[in-house]
């Protein structure tokens, strides 16, 4: 009011604004404008003026400058992007570009000058894509969010990988206004994949001609094994000095272990490459020379060998008997291996899938030394074992169970003549 008071001694008009209390405790803003009327005397007689209420005109002005101060962060924000970001106008024909950012300018090698008012078509080129172009348009008439990747091309002609997306804009009646494109230019990381699929798929490639170069090697490297097992065994049945037969007896027992060795090997190759048969076969018989094999073997450890057979309805089945037989040897084997008294059993049956297939499975239940659980998960690992020392009690290749769980899954059809066992 001093301030008023002062225009009034010096008789100038006076405009001041002021934020006043209500009586509902609320604040409001009013402009105060007026002036002093004198007499003839040049005496202040009296005081005109006027009070405006301008609390909206002030929250008006309060909201302008926040929104102003909002949309400074957000191109600031969108200037910094490590993405393009262009918006085109859907309210004109041929959606031109009405903004775009600093990183749409060099990913492109266009300015903003040269792009602005021209529609982001101009990226396409003679290697672009037909069927992603096709689906960006159709993203843009059906008004949906579209995510692909399309070959794109730079001011220069150079190509690259875009990672486009483009997105709808609506106002508030839901109409339709601009489409905003972010843009990322994945040229090297798309480069870096397609190297690392050539190269997976050229060790795939190398092991397949590994493991088919193993497998038919097959006969050529047991035939001379067994040649040698055959010399040894035929002199150790010769005239021998006991030093002599102690000394046949241990290369015989070497060259046993190496033909398993080796074995190993060349079947978990042939497993690797697919080399599986499709025969009729005698399941019984199988299963008859199967324990005939392995009961040489248990005898010799003192273990009572037991087989268990459920519900072998035919005789004959067609699969691969020489892989099933491996299955239940490789299984067997293992569990007399860790077995050092008291008995193996093998529960085995024959369960119908369909009129078309049967599923054989089988158990093979022992009274060794058993594995904690820790330990079970390496068991049917490749070239893995329990017990990896160069001190282990027990040898072997790691290879056993691992060809097992390979040739686990085959299916046995069912059989083409139903003769009944």
């Amino acid at each position: 009011m001093q301030q008023i008071a002062n225009h009034l001694i010096s008789n100038t008009p006076f405009n001041y604004d002021y934020r006043l209390k209500t009586k509902s405790g609320a604040y409001r803003y009013f402009t105060v404008k007026g002036m002093a009327l004198r007499n003839e005397h040049n005496k202040a007689i009296r005081m005109a003026g006027s009070v405006t209420d301008i609390t909206e005109q002030k929250r008006s002005q309060k909201a302008l400058k926040q929104a102003k101060e909002q949309n400074d962060l957000l191109a600031q924000a969108i200037e910094s992007c490590n993405v393009g970001i262009s918006i085109a106008d859907a309210s004109v024909q041929g959606f031109p570009l009405v903004f775009l950012n600093s990183e749409f300018e060099k990913i492109t090698g266009y300015s903003k000058e040269e792009m602005l008012g021209i529609n982001c078509s101009l990226l396409q080129g003679p290697n672009t894509d037909k069927n992603a172009i096709d689906i960006i348009t159709n993203a843009i008439k059906t008004l949906k969010t579209q995510r692909i990747e399309i070959l794109n091309y730079k001011k220069d002609g150079t190509e690259f990988w875009n990672s486009l997306q483009i997105s709808p804009v609506f106002n508030q009646q839901q109409q339709l206004t601009a489409y905003v494109g972010i843009q990322q230019d994945i040229t090297e990381q798309k480069a870096a994949n397609q190297l690392l699929i050539e190269a997976k798929a050229a060790a795939e490639q190398a092991n397949i001609a590994k493991s088919e170069f193993l497998a038919a090697m097959s006969h050529e490297i047991r035939t001379p094994m067994n040649g040698v097992l055959g010399m040894l065994n035929l002199i150790l049945d010769s005239s021998l000095n006991e030093k002599q037969h102690h000394q046949v007896s241990i290369a015989l027992n070497s060259a046993n272990s190496l033909l398993n060795i080796i074995n190993d090997i060349l079947d978990f190759s042939k497993v690797d490459a697919g080399k599986l048969e499709e025969l009729e076969f005698n399941l019984c018989n199988m299963l008859d020379d199967f324990i005939e094999t392995i009961a040489i073997h248990a005898h010799s450890k003192n273990i009572q060998l037991m087989l268990d057979v459920e519900h072998l309805e035919y005789a004959f089945v067609i699969g691969d008997a020489g892989r099933l037989k491996q299955i239940l040897t490789n299984l067997v084997n293992n569990a007399l291996k860790f077995t050092h008294e008291g008995e193996v059993q093998v529960i085995a049956k024959l369960t119908p899938i369909n009129n078309n297939q049967v599923c054989f499975s089988c158990q093979v239940i022992d009274s060794g030394i058993g594995i904690s659980a820790a330990q079970q998960a390496k068991l049917f690992k490749s070239f893995s074992q329990v017990d990896s020392s160069t001190t282990r009690k027990y040898g072997g290749t790691g290879l056993g169970l691992a060809i097992v769980k390979k040739l686990s899954l085959i299916h046995i059809s069912e059989p083409t003549r139903r003769t009944p066992i």
